[in-house]
C-alpha cells in the first residue's frame, strides 16, 4: 500500500492575503505543515504543489518533491478537487492520495 502527501501551497490568497507566510511563534504557517507531515511518518512520498519560489525553494531544500503549480490552478476559481485530479494525473500510482492544507 503507497500513500502520496500533497501540500497545495498557493503564493497568493485573496481571502486571507499572505496566510501561508504568516508567522506563527516565528514560523511560517506552510513550514509547520511540511514539517508535520514529514514527522508522521506515515507517507511514502511528500509533494509541495507550489507557484512560489520561496516555497519551491524550502521544499527541496527539506526533502520534499515539488510540483510546480499549474496558472489555471493558482486562480481562486480553482478548489481542491481540480488540484487533486491534476496530482492523480501526474502520478497515477499511489493507493492513497492525501492532501494537507495550511
Amino acid at each position: 500500500m503507497s500513500i502520496a502527501a500533497f501540500i497545495p501551497v498557493k503564493a497568493n490568497s485573496e481571502r486571507v492575503p499572505g496566510k501561508n507566510f504568516r508567522l506563527l511563534n516565528g514560523k511560517k504557517l506552510y513550514r509547520y505543515l511540511c514539517e508535520n507531515a514529514a514527522a508522521a511518518g506515515c507517507f511514502d512520498e511528500i509533494y509541495v504543489d507550489t507557484n512560489s519560489d520561496e516555497i519551491k525553494d524550502y521544499a527541496r531544500e527539506n526533502g520534499f518533491k515539488v510540483i510546480d503549480r499549474k496558472p489555471e490552478l493558482a486562480l481562486n476559481t480553482a478548489n481542491g478537487n481540480d488540484v487533486l485530479v491534476h496530482q492523480f494525473e501526474l502520478f497515477p500510482d499511489y493507493d492513497y492520495y492525501v492532501q494537507l492544507f495550511v
